[in-house]
């Protein structure tokens, strides 16, 4: 059976047969497993970010293009605002097949998170049925193997948004090392975190079957501040002030520019 990918990065025309009007409830508890009929999925989960006013970053992108090239897995860590998404969404375009999922707290349940995660992949009978927490590996190899049986032989990335949000699952550390060395060659994942997991990375990193971007890199340096904020349309003197404010954090400079802007346009009125 052939795995279908949510093609190109323009979700409007994806025909997802689930419902995404009902709701699933925020409170649902780590050890509660909700039928399968229980579980609605909410199709904006799977869209890739649309990207307006942005630069492409070469340093970070080659960086990602390296790590694909020779690691299964890359983790890009920072706070709120440090361009995590849309660094992901814009080496995303590299690819004409991409699995996305954002996830949030309420997935911190692993029959909730199966679902949506065999979903992305366009996979629902593969989640149709409870998946037992002892059976993470056995599930994700099932997902896995058909992805490579499949008839799908170009470059496929798979990328977990906030995926901080089931660090704390009793599941995510088996679910987590079971994926990394299940990838195939061709699949490269992204896993976009506030956070590092609990457990050190050193391991893996020192093996080579994880890649890590953390908020230092990913912060903005001046060349890219510049280019982000000729955009707007501000004086070389604001945009040196802007970039020493934001301390290189995008969303912070964003705010800025875009007050600048506000401010600008009450003047004219």
């Amino acid at each position: 059976m052939n795995i279908s990918f949510h093609e190109n990065l323009d979700y409007s025309e994806t025909n997802i047969s689930y419902d995404d009007v009902s709701t699933l409830s925020a409170t649902t508890s780590k050890n509660y497993a909700p039928k399968s009929a229980e579980i609605h999925l909410f199709a904006e989960k799977f869209r890739v970010p649309q990207l307006s006013k942005h630069i492409s970053r070469p340093r970070l992108n080659e960086l990602l293009t390296k790590f694909s090239e020779h690691i299964g897995a890359t983790m890009i860590t920072g706070r709120a605002g440090t361009g995590k998404t849309t660094l992901a969404a814009d080496f995303a375009q590299n690819y004409e097949s991409v699995a996305w999922y954002r996830v949030e707290s309420a997935d911190i349940n692993w029959n909730v998170f199966a679902r949506y995660f065999a979903e992305s992949f366009h996979k629902t009978n593969l989640a149709n049925e409870n998946q037992p927490e002892t059976e993470v590996a056995s599930f994700l190899e099932n997902l896995l193997s058909r992805l490579a049986a499949s008839d799908m032989t170009k470059p496929v990335l798979i990328v977990l948004d906030d995926v901080h949000y089931i660090f704390d699952a009793p599941w995510f550390a088996d679910f987590f090392n079971s994926l990394l060395y299940l990838l195939n060659k061709n699949t490269h994942l992204l896993l976009l975190a506030r956070s590092s997991p609990a457990f050190p990375l050193w391991r893996l990193r020192s093996k080579q079957v994880l890649g890590v971007v953390d908020e230092e890199l990913l912060l903005f340096n001046a060349e890219e501040a510049q280019k982000f904020l000729a955009s707007y349309r501000l004086a070389g003197k604001t945009e040196q002030e802007f970039f020493k404010k934001s301390f290189g954090r995008i969303g912070k400079l964003k705010s800025l520019a875009e007050a600048a802007l506000e401010k600008r346009a009450k003047r004219a009125d």
